[in-house]
Order: structure tokens, then C-alpha cells, then sequence
């Protein structure tokens, strides 16, 4: 009789080990969280390109067609002789790379801030040196009507560059420099003009 018992008695707790393993597997839950990532490749590339001929106005005349050279433009020579003559050439900045720039720094020579004007006596302070200083233009501008897709906001043609002017990655506009003299005499003696460089420097936007 009391063998009986105990038997029964342990199959009992056996069962009820059982169930409650099995009830404690049923409310766990293992949550994984699994990801990837990739970081695109990026250029970065701003030049110069597709520059043209020299226009000429008037009497001036072109001695040496620039050289443009991915970021450099150089060897331009041209000779202005009476009033209102007047060179241009236009030429593209190309943002190629896949970044959005913005001019972050932009210096155009000017009178007494790098232009300088020199007789064929050397002299820099010459009525003749000065009359041609002062009557004298240096421009950058924009050639024409830009659009937002291409420099952030609408510039418009004729419009001078700035600093913090946007150029979109894969735009590109197009520049005129323009170098002009609208005095009302003509210089006795050879001018020679030195210092008409500008330069664009620009950065990630």
C-alpha cells in the first residue's frame, strides 16, 4: 500500500518538471538585428574647359591666345590703342566630380590691388600711366542667365563673380573676362599693364 503511493507521487513531479520547462521555452524569444552599410565613392574635380578665341572691339588687337590648362590660364597678351577698345574671352568652369563647391575664396586684381601700370620710362605714377590706370577694366562675369540646378540660386548674365557662389557637382558655367579702356585720350607713350590675374578657389560645399 504505501509503496503505491510513493510511486505515484514521484511520476506526478516528474510530469510537472516537465511542464514547466516547456512553459518557460514558450515565452522566451531571441531577437537579432543584422545590418550592412556602404559608403559610395566620391570625386572631386573643378577645372577649367572649352575656352574660346579672343574677341577684340575697336583697335585692340590679340599678341597671344590664352593657354587654358585644367586649372590654369595663362599667356594672354593683347594691346588696347584708343578709347573704348575692349578684349573678352569666355571659357567654362567645370565642377566634374560628384560634390557640390562653392567659391570659398575669389581675388580680382585691380587698381592699387595688383594691376599696375608702367610707361616706357618705368614710371608708375605718370600722367600717362595713371590716365590708362584709371580708365581702365578688369572684369569677371557670368556670360549668361544661370539656373538653380547649376549654381543654387538664378545668377544672372553679366552679373560679376562672387565669393560664395555655388557650382553644382556635373554643372557647369560659362565666364567672360573683359579687359577694357574707356579713357578720353590716348597715352603719348607705351603702357605696359601688368597684374590683370584673378583667382577662384573653390571648396566642398
Amino acid at each position: 500500500m504505501n509503496n503505491k503511493v510513493k510511486n505515484t507521487i514521484l511520476i506526478i513531479l516528474a510530469i510537472g518538471i516537465v511542464g514547466m520547462t516547456i512553459a518557460y521555452a514558450a515565452l522566451s524569444q531571441t531577437l537579432n538585428i543584422t545590418s550592412t552599410a556602404k559608403v559610395k565613392a566620391s570625386t572631386w574635380d573643378v577645372h577649367f574647359a572649352n575656352g574660346g578665341t579672343v574677341g577684340t572691339t575697336g583697335s585692340a588687337t590679340v599678341a597671344t591666345q590664352p593657354t587654358l590648362a585644367n586649372t590654369t590660364i595663362s599667356g594672354l597678351v593683347v594691346e588696347l590703342t584708343k578709347p573704348n577698345d575692349k578684349i573678352q574671352y569666355t571659357f567654362d568652369v567645370y565642377n566634374a566630380g560628384t560634390i557640390d563647391a562653392i567659391l570659398s575664396t575669389y581675388t580680382l586684381n585691380s587698381k592699387g590691388n595688383g594691376i599696375t601700370c608702367t610707361d616706357s620710362e618705368g614710371s608708375t605714377t605718370s600722367s600717362n600711366a595713371t590716365t590708362v590706370c584709371n580708365n581702365l577694366t578688369f572684369t569677371l562675369t557670368y556670360t549668361n542667365n544661370t539656373t538653380a540646378a547649376q549654381t543654387g540660386t538664378v545668377i544672372t548674365a553679366g552679373s560679376p563673380v562672387a565669393k560664395n557662389q555655388q557650382l553644382k557637382a556635373r554643372q557647369k558655367v560659362n565666364l567672360t573676362l573683359t579687359v577694357s579702356y574707356s579713357g578720353n585720350s590716348v597715352p603719348s607713350s607705351d603702357i605696359t599693364i601688368g597684374g590683370l590675374d584673378a583667382s577662384l578657389i573653390y571648396t566642398q560645399n
